[in-house]
């Protein structure tokens, strides 16, 4: 309980409000009971993308025609009073045209929004920049943009197959921090992979004492395989071997006043339980997707993650209602089996999270 309450009052003021207390009071039930709606919806706006990187193969994929300006919208509309966690994603969402729009529309007509979180590669900073503007204005209280890292200097833009991509990474970060933090958190997003784990601990090191970035925004994500997401393949998940050594190093990295904070101690949590993971094959808690959480592709198809192949159907088909397609029968034949633990197991942090949040509690759902 004390996590929940520190996780939704945070060290500013503009955190305490009504949209606070009532994510609080959804997780409190969701560690007892299914979600009737949604509680948290990650949406993947575009499947295009810029980069061309090695571990995801995205930009490979052959382009597909994308939910409209509209569309979206609606989508977004007809969840207002039920979405309380908005995670975009991509692709890079800073290739729509649109994105502004989006932004305004999820600004204005989500009264219930606690949560918005959103992923960037940093190829387009001018677009972000504009997007902050929008959020700084908003009654969010808590905007968290991930800035995808791989590495330091042209180790990251190698990765990448963008020269240069690196500086524009911690330029943009530092422009988020200066000018609009507390409203919108910055972190770098710095995946994992069996290639650059042993450089992990020096790059670390220089970003914060070249590059001044504080340890605690700096977020570690493990190298996941996905076949209707990442459309990549296995040969860079660390071993067990590197996992078993990188991690107790993360743990004991100084966080400052932020050691305590609940999202730190997320952090730790989500790390030693991805050592349960690779010595089982089994997600180590029983995961929320379509339980309380769905993702939608940029063509509308509502997939329970990024990593169970298994639609229930085009949001198009239950008119673009979230609500709706929470009642399907396909819908609870997919559930049914994650409950089983027949879909493909995993540990990534769009999964892992929400899953350890509704499992914290005395006498939580097994």
């Amino acid at each position: 309980m004390q996590l929940l309450i520190a996780l939704t009052t945070g060290e500013h003021m503009r955190l305490i409000n009504k949209r606070s207390l009532g994510f609080a009071l959804e997780i409190i039930r969701r560690n007892y009971y299914p979600a009737p709606v949604p509680y948290r919806l990650l949406f993947y706006l575009t499947s295009r993308c810029n980069c061309r990187c090695h571990n995801c193969l995205i930009w490979q994929a052959p382009a597909h025609p994308e939910l409209s300006t509209g569309e979206i919208r609606q989508v977004l509309i007809n969840s207002a009073f039920h979405l309380r966690w908005l995670h975009l994603s991509g692709g890079e969402i800073f290739l729509r045209d649109d994105i502004d729009e989006i932004i305004r529309v999820v600004a204005q007509h989500l009264p219930r929004l606690y949560i918005l979180q959103i992923a960037t590669n940093c190829t387009l900073p001018d677009r972000v920049l504009k997007v902050c503007q929008i959020l700084k204005k908003s009654r969010i209280p808590k905007s968290i943009f991930t800035l995808s890292l791989d590495g330091v200097g042209a180790g990251h833009d190698e990765a990448r197959g963008v020269p240069g991509l690196f500086d524009q990474v911690i330029n943009l970060y530092r422009e988020i921090k200066q000018h609009f933090y507390p409203a919108i958190a910055p972190y770098l997003g710095f995946t994992i992979t069996r290639s650059n784990v042993e450089q992990l601990p020096e790059n670390i090191r220089t970003l914060h004492r070249e590059y001044g970035v504080e340890s605690r925004d700096i977020h570690y994500n493990f190298y996941h395989q996905s076949d209707i997401y990442y459309q990549n393949d296995a040969s860079e998940v660390p071993t067990p071997e590197q996992a078993q050594r990188i991690i107790p190093y993360l743990n004991a990295l100084p966080t400052g006043k932020n050691h305590l904070s609940p999202e730190n101690i997320l952090e730790r949590r989500y790390r030693r339980l991805y050592l349960d993971f690779l010595k089982t094959g089994r997600s180590p808690l029983k995961c929320e997707a379509f339980s309380g959480s769905l993702s939608i592709t940029s063509n509308g198809e509502c997939y329970p993650c990024m990593g169970y192949p298994r639609s229930a159907g085009s949001i198009k088909d239950y008119n673009f209602c979230l609500a709706d397609l929470w009642k399907s029968a396909a819908l609870k034949v997919i559930r049914s089996s994650i409950e089983q633990y027949q879909c493909p197991q995993c540990w990534t942090p769009c999964e892992a999270f929400q899953a350890m949040l509704t499992h914290s509690l005395p006498g939580h759902k097994s």
